[in-house]
């Protein structure tokens, strides 16, 4: 909410079939208590002409946040979280699953699995929760897309972050973990968002194909380097070369014949400009 807009002009006339947003949307500042105030706060919002016409370029699906939930690392009892929810659910068109908000989409050979890091949140010990991480196994057990993108708006893979982290919840992490193993299930890739910065972690689990989380922001909040003398700065489990401390936005492009496809991953600045550029043969994800 503090800095232009600008960066939307360039994902406009950037190629892609549809954007993924991945939580803090829009931020509510004072208003997050009450209906009205989070009506308005969207509506305020989609007024914004950059916004706008990106988001008239192309289909648009969409997890939230804390920050488009409700306060800073509000969780599961937020008092107005029903609210959020009926809010959130009328300004982004994303397929419906029952009341909550997640759900799954296709596309060619890829799926997509977006998550509700919030609803059910309860402190570090509980992100997804039974119901929703019982949904997410059982539709991964069905999928047979070659990649299969797990979309959650806090970082995914960061086993020495200092903040909020599907990783150390613990007992969901390595559930999802030891279900993925026990059944086989190939070409997992994580996307998040969160962090203010940009970087893709790769970590590796014993008797498991190598899990990479590519975590991408801001748009337009602001930046936030991490200190060179701490821990995350010099984390292991980060690819060389793509930690990005400025306005960023992330593409994905799948590609390649039948039985040899990869995905390539790119970061660019806030005018479209490459950054990094990694690329991840399914092959790899088995």
């Amino acid at each position: 909410p503090f800095t232009g807009l600008k960066i939307f002009n360039y994902m406009k006339t950037d190629s892609a079939d549809f954007m993924l947003w991945l939580g803090d949307n829009l931020y509510y500042i004072f208003d997050y208590h009450s209906y009205k105030g989070q009506l308005k706060r969207n509506i305020k919002t989609r007024m914004k002409k950059k916004l706008s016409a990106f988001l008239h370029s192309k289909q648009q699906y969409a997890i939230w946040d804390d920050h488009d939930y409700g306060s800073n690392n509000s969780d599961g009892s937020f008092s107005a979280k029903q609210s959020s929810l009926n809010v959130f659910q009328q300004f982004w068109p994303n397929p419906q699953h029952d009341t909550f908000n997640y759900y799954t989409f296709k596309r060619q050979d890829c799926q997509f699995f977006m998550l509700d890091d919030r609803y059910n949140n309860s402190d570090d010990k509980i992100v997804l929760g039974n119901t929703q991480l019982d949904w997410l196994k059982n539709e991964l057990l069905k999928s047979n897309a070659t990649f299969k993108f797990i979309g959650i708006g806090m970082q995914a893979l960061n086993p020495i972050s200092t903040l909020e982290c599907f990783y150390k919840t613990e007992k969901e992490y390595k559930e999802l973990i030891a279900f993925i193993k026990e059944h086989h299930i190939t070409g997992i890739m994580f996307i998040s968002g969160d962090r203010h910065h940009a970087e893709l972690m790769r970590i590796k689990e014993d008797n498991l194909y190598p899990l990479y989380d590519f975590t991408t922001s801001p748009l337009t909040m602001y930046p936030i380097k991490i200190s060179k003398r701490s821990s995350e700065y010099i984390n292991p489990n980060k690819v060389d070369g793509t930690y990005f401390p400025s306005y960023n936005y992330g593409k994905i492009t799948v590609s390649g014949t039948f039985g040899n496809r990869k995905c390539i991953l790119e970061l660019k600045n806030k005018k479209g400009n490459l950054i990094w550029k990694r690329e991840i043969q399914a092959n790899e994800l088995k």
